[in-house]
C-alpha cells in the first residue's frame, strides 16, 4: 500500500507532462459564471483544474483525519473508562468472595465459660460411652 500511492503520483506526472507537451499552442476560451476568459492556455486550464482537484481531495482528507482522530480519542477514552470499570468489579467481586468464604465470626458467649461448664458437668463420671444422654 505504500508503494500504491507514490507510483500513482509518479503516472499522473508523467500523463500531466506528456499531456502539457503535446498540447503547447491549444487555445481556449472559458466561462466562469460571468466571467469570460478568451485565448487561454490549455496547459493552464489543465494545471489549474488539477490544482483544484488536489486542494478540495485534501481539505476532504484533513476534515476526514480530524473526525477519525477524533472519534479514535473518544473510543479510547471510553476503553480506559470501562476498563477501570472492570477492575473495580473485578476487586469488588474478589472481596465479596473472599468475605463469603471466610467464616462467621463466633458470637461471644454470654457468661464465662467456666461458669457454663460447672453447670453442666455431671456430678459422678459415666461408666460407659454417653452418645445421647435422652
Amino acid at each position: 500500500m505504500r508503494l500504491v500511492f507514490p507510483v500513482m503520483l509518479i503516472l499522473l506526472g508523467v500523463v500531466l507532462v506528456g499531456f502539457l507537451i503535446t498540447n503547447p499552442a491549444e487555445r481556449v476560451n472559458i466561462t466562469v459564471g460571468s466571467s469570460q476568459y478568451e485565448n487561454v492556455p490549455l496547459s493552464l486550464v489543465a494545471l489549474i483544474a488539477l490544482t483544484l482537484g488536489v486542494a478540495f481531495t485534501a481539505t476532504v482528507a484533513l476534515i476526514e483525519g480530524a473526525t477519525i482522530r477524533l472519534t479514535n480519542r473518544r473510543l479510547r477514552r471510553e476503553i480506559q473508562r470501562l476498563e477501570t470499570e472492570n477492575s473495580f468489579l473485578r476487586s469488588q467481586s474478589q472481596a465479596s468472595t473472599a468475605a463469603e468464604n471466610e467464616p462467621e465470626p463466633i458470637a461471644p458467649l454470654p457468661s464465662p465459660a467456666e461458669e457454663l461448664y460447672e453447670e453442666s458437668l455431671p456430678t459422678r463420671p459415666a461408666s460407659a460411652p454417653v452418645y445421647d444422654p435422652d
